[in-house]
């Protein structure tokens, strides 16, 4: 049984469908109107469209996708952990995190990265994604994982083994990923 993964990068200047194949991958620029800002449920449904025509054509038949987002539709803080209990401490985690975002907890996704006493919270806003999620499971996707394009692309380079930046930016496309 062949490992399958993909990744729906959605960029500043429109979509990109990562397909990961026994240990190869391609990297699948979908023709979709669009510029990633999520203008319209329209839009979406397209993209749900050439995602699975993508996958079809490149006789790809996996059916999860993780989204890797832009950094602009990314909140994040470093939050100290080591005061917390132990019991009950990812709940503690999301509303210590909530104290540094502009939305409520119970109003975006949040997830949190990191072993030591710091960790970084990344939490995206459920009125960003929702509209994007909705079309993406309609089409038969299930969304296995979200995380910020600039991680995911340095967790698949080996950037972050064993590093401890507090600061990391790259350019790609045109714009400023931190």
């Amino acid at each position: 049984m062949s490992q399958q993964a993909t990744t729906l990068f959605i960029d500043p200047d429109g979509y990109r469908l990562g397909l990961v194949e026994r240990g190869r991958g391609s990297i699948i620029d979908l023709s979709v109107q669009g510029n990633g800002d999520g203008q319209g449920t329209a839009d979406w449904h397209e993209l749900a469209k050439a995602i699975r025509e993508a996958c079809r054509q490149s006789r790809y038949t996996g059916n999860e996708l993780m989204l890797a987002l832009p950094s602009s539709w990314c909140l994040c803080a470093t939050i100290r952990i080591d005061d917390l209990p132990r019991r009950g401490r990812r709940e503690a985690m999301v509303y210590r995190l909530e104290d540094y975002l502009p939305v409520a907890a119970e109003s975006a996704v949040m997830d949190f990265t990191g072993a030591s006493d710091e960790v970084l919270g990344v939490a995206v806003a459920l009125d960003k994604l929702q509209p994007l999620i909705e079309p993406l499971e309609s089409a038969g996707f299930a969304i296995r994982s979200i995380t910020p394009s600039a991680l995911w692309e340095l967790h698949a380079t080996g950037e972050l083994a064993g590093a401890h930046h507090r600061w990391l930016a790259y350019q790609r496309f045109g714009s400023i990923e931190l």
